[in-house]
């Protein structure tokens, strides 16, 4: 190759000569259209194509397998076009002339029709009148264009002797001086085509540097996005369900697909026929009509219990009667889990207390700390009424109730009796029960810096004469040991974690105060350390008291 040569320091390619014979050569060999350019740029443009050329002859033996696989693919339905703005993309508005009248009139983008609306906001949601459909309102002029978010629908078709998964990405804008013209935009982006037993060959369209096109290729996708590293994700989507019933595969016509998409509004099929090769019990679940179960395991990636047995109810832990009331109430993996504890307690649970639960995400191994004192009605009730004067979540109250009786076991209360176990203000009662657990802790942290130096609490107690008041700044001393601990743990400074200030005031080298602002005297706000000097160390602190109220004015300095 002619760009491999080196070149002398200070030549470069237009320094190139060569005789008029070798040029007449040159330009007849590569062809009148190099001739605008310098010979060796000439000769070096004519190569590299040669060589892009031979690398794109090499590459199409790939692309060829990966166009046979494609070229399988069928056409989109006739009616796409028209499922895609109707189903696909499941974002709709109303769109209204903001009125102070009651009623007014607004443009649904479902149906297409003016539709009386009343009472309505800007950006809330409701349900068109006309055709019933959940929309969004939306005022005219508070925004020029009005843009749905990315969603994503699948098209199932058959492919040749496979069937393919085709994954489109859909939204649509509108203009507000034209809404009624929506515009539309979706593509292909992916491509999944599986065999008879359900292997999957991953395609992506792109840029294929092999060839120097766009095309169909094999392969995972990685979006070339800025701060973005990583597989492109899978959404769940609403499926095209006409072209199902041409898919011939018979491992994918058992596989409880079918029956799963009847009830789910939307599905991610990709994740679910992957997860149905590590668990083939999916086939049963979604056949059985447990749907909330099949949507639980695939949200959150986890697994089930689950073992071969003459009925399903026997393979997921439980029975028929609770197989039926699994189904009936739409339950899903935290109801089973409550259903295979209901079994082993030997007593039936109320349906609503398990739903209740369920809303919540709260699994029966959560609160086994207090199952064996409480039923779980009693425990939904006691959730219910803190839940209500606290304003937070059942599920965050069950750490906050767990958390104290750990601590009302540590400091010798009765965790027995319901009068600790059930009190009245959980988060309050908490939150006394941890001072407690820091007063006990400080008190024998004390009693040991006692012990250690016998003179320190008199050494407290003549402090006083180093108080000091003004408007703004106070200067307090200790009384005792925990008053100090408590300051340093307040503060979070080095005195809790350091005997050598006890060891300095027992020998009474120095002393430790307290800086208090005036208005707030219980709060901590700096600690001192001051040399044992009375008078040179009252007009320190006096000192220090003028400057820092001094600072608060703004001619200081």
């Amino acid at each position: 190759m002619l760009e491999n040569i080196e070149w002398p320091n200070g030549i470069k390619y237009g320094h190139a000569w060569c005789d008029t014979n070798s040029l007449d050569q040159i330009w007849e060999t590569l062809g009148e259209e190099y001739k605008k350019d310098n010979v060796y740029y000439a000769i070096l443009q004519f190569e590299k194509e040669v060589r892009r050329r031979k690398r794109i002859q090499k590459n199409r033996l790939r692309t060829q397998a990966w166009d046979q696989v494609m070229n399988c693919v069928k056409n989109t339905p006739k009616d796409w076009n028209r499922w895609m703005k109707k189903v696909g993309i499941t974002q709709n508005y109303i769109f209204y002339k903001y009125s102070r009248k009651e009623s007014m009139t607004g443009y649904c983008t479902w149906c297409e029709k003016n539709v009386p609306v009343k009472a309505v906001k800007h950006n809330k949601t409701g349900k068109c009148p006309n055709c019933g459909h959940k929309i969004q309102y939306k005022a005219i002029g508070k925004q020029r264009m009005v843009s749905s978010r990315e969603e994503t629908a699948y098209l199932l078709q058959t492919c040749g002797q496979n069937f393919v998964v085709r994954e489109f990405r859909a939204s649509v804008k509108y203009d507000m001086l034209a809404y009624t013209k929506p515009i539309y935009n979706w593509w292909e982006q992916r491509r999944f085509v599986y065999d008879t037993d359900l292997n999957k060959k991953e395609f992506y369209y792109g840029y294929y540097r092999g060839t120097d096109e766009h095309r169909w290729i094999q392969g995972e996708l990685y979006p070339n996005r800025p701060y973005y590293w990583g597989y492109e994700p899978r959404y769940p989507g609403r499926i095209y369900k006409k072209s199902l019933h041409g898919i011939q595969n018979k491992q994918f016509r058992r596989s409880g697909f079918y029956e799963l998409i009847r009830k789910s509004e939307k599905i991610e099929p990709i994740y679910y026929l992957d997860r149905l090769s590590w668990y083939p019990y999916f086939e049963q679940l979604a056949k059985a009509g447990l749907d909330q179960l099949v949507d639980d395991i695939l949200s959150t990636g986890t697994s089930i219990y689950f073992q071969e047995a003459d009925s399903l109810g026997h393979a997921l832990g439980i029975d028929k009667f609770r197989l039926n009331r699994l189904r009936n109430n739409k339950g899903g993996r935290i109801f089973l889990e409550w259903l295979i504890f209901e079994k082993g307690l030997g007593k039936v649970i109320k349906d609503d207390v398990i739903a209740w639960f369920s809303k919540c995400k709260i699994n029966p191994t959560e609160l086994s700390f207090i199952l064996d004192r409480m039923s779980p009605e009693q425990i939904k009730n006691y959730l219910e009424k803190q839940a209500e004067e606290s304003e937070k979540k059942p599920k965050d109250l069950v750490g906050t109730w767990k958390d104290y009786l750990d601590m009302a076991e540590k400091l010798g209360l009765n965790v027995k009796d319901s009068i600790v176990y059930r009190v009245r203000k959980l988060e309050l009662r908490h939150n006394e029960v941890i001072q407690m657990l820091r007063d006990k802790e400080m008190d024998l942290k004390a009693d040991e810096v006692v012990e250690k130096f016998p003179t320190i609490e008199a050494v407290c107690e003549s402090l006083k004469k180093y108080e000091y008041k003004d408007q703004k700044y106070q200067i307090v001393a200790p009384r005792n040991v925990k008053d100090i601990l408590a300051e340093g743990n307040e503060l979070k400074h080095c005195i809790t974690g350091k005997e050598t200030y006890f060891d300095r005031m027992a020998k009474q080298e120095s002393y430790l105060l307290f800086l208090r602002k005036t208005d707030t005297p219980e709060k901590p706000y700096y600690t001192l350390e001051v040399e044992p000097d009375e008078q040179y160390a009252r007009s320190v602190l006096i000192l220090t008291v003028k400057i820092l109220t001094l600072r608060k004015q703004k001619n200081f300095w």
